[in-house]
């Protein structure tokens, strides 16, 4: 049985490098989210019911669903990959 190793280069700063491409990401959303308009009767509007759950069973299906499907698609793409892949 054959092993595939990842060529990395190595950083000696790679915490820095994570914290850097955060920063980056966060860039395009704050700009988007400040810039946005809000509801003007927001706060007269009445709380909602604490009994009443988060979501509903549609949700929960799509949510169900949906994570199958990654799941399946997952394993799948690793499983193509193990059969294609050569013995050298």
């Amino acid at each position: 049985m054959t092993t595939r190793r990842r060529r990395t280069i190595p950083s000696p700063d790679g915490d820095n490098i994570t914290a850097t491409t955060e920063r980056l990401t966060d860039i395009g959303q704050n700009p988007t989210l400040a810039s946005g308009e809000g509801e003007d009767d927001v706060l007269r509007q009445p709380p909602r019911n604490p009994r009443e759950p988060l979501l509903g069973k549609a949700q929960w299906w799509f949510i169900a669903v949906y994570g199958a499907l990654l799941t399946i698609s997952t394993l799948a793409s690793l499983l193509i990959d193990k059969v294609s892949v050569s013995p050298s």
